[in-house]
């Protein structure tokens, strides 16, 4: 029993453990503090780490968009050279497609697109004409010499003066290309009113030695000498 007038001094340990919490919180805080404003977060090797590997990110990320930028504009600039050349090739397939597949000969791998005799001059003795051919090769092949063959005749018909050469040798006339064929020719007989008349050529190809005769269709008429 208890001893009047004496207090009772016995301690309660509900309360030693929650002032014993207490404190070890207090501590807890006071440390966590004190470790606080004693180090910096920044000046970890880790956050360190961390801020070298986001920048890094960011600058290979710049880097990858500027590059696929340049890769964009160079597909575009591939897709257009390709359109402009898929334009040429399709113009080149329709300009071919007017003449025959390489190597073949047609009827006439010539043609005559125009046709002018002038008079050059006369000194008592016969007359000089200049015969000017403007033939297109309408042929597979590339040609490299021709040879016109035509009479000088009257307007009735007669001959004047025959087998008469307006010729060009070591030329290159590819396929669908025009070339120019004169010469000055000289006739002992005749004058302005004649008339020069083509009748046949001979032609000479890249791949081939020897000279091939092929006959003027009607399509090619006398010229009057003028």
């Amino acid at each position: 029993m208890p001893i009047e007038g004496v207090k009772n001094t016995q301690v309660n340990p509900v309360i030693v453990v929650v002032a014993t919490a207490v404190v070890a919180m207090m501590m807890f805080a006071g440390a966590y503090a004190a470790g606080r404003s004693a180090t910096k977060p920044t000046d970890s090797s880790e956050y360190r780490a961390l801020v070298s590997d986001i920048a890094d990110v960011k600058k290979r990320t710049a880097t990858n968009k500027a590059r696929a930028k340049e890769l964009t504009d160079e597909v575009e600039q591939l897709e257009e050279k390709q359109q402009a050349a898929d334009k040429r090739l399709e113009e080149a397939k329709q300009e071919y497609q007017r003449y025959v597949p390489a190597g073949s000969v047609t009827d006439q791998p010539l043609t005559v697109e125009s046709l002018d005799v002038a008079f050059d001059n006369s000194d008592g003795t016969g007359m000089r004409v200049h015969p000017r051919f403007v033939v297109r090769n309408t042929s597979g092949h590339i040609i490299t010499k021709i040879e016109i063959v035509g009479d000088i005749v009257r307007p009735d018909g007669s001959v004047v003066s025959g087998d008469q050469f307006v010729s060009a040798d070591d030329i290159r006339l590819m396929p669908g290309r025009t070339a120019v064929i004169e010469k000055v020719l000289f006739s002992k007989v005749g004058g302005r009113g004649d008339l020069f008349k083509p009748k046949h050529y001979y032609y000479q190809t890249a791949s081939d030695s020897q000279s091939k005769d092929v006959q003027f269709g009607g399509d090619v008429t006398a010229k009057v000498i003028s």
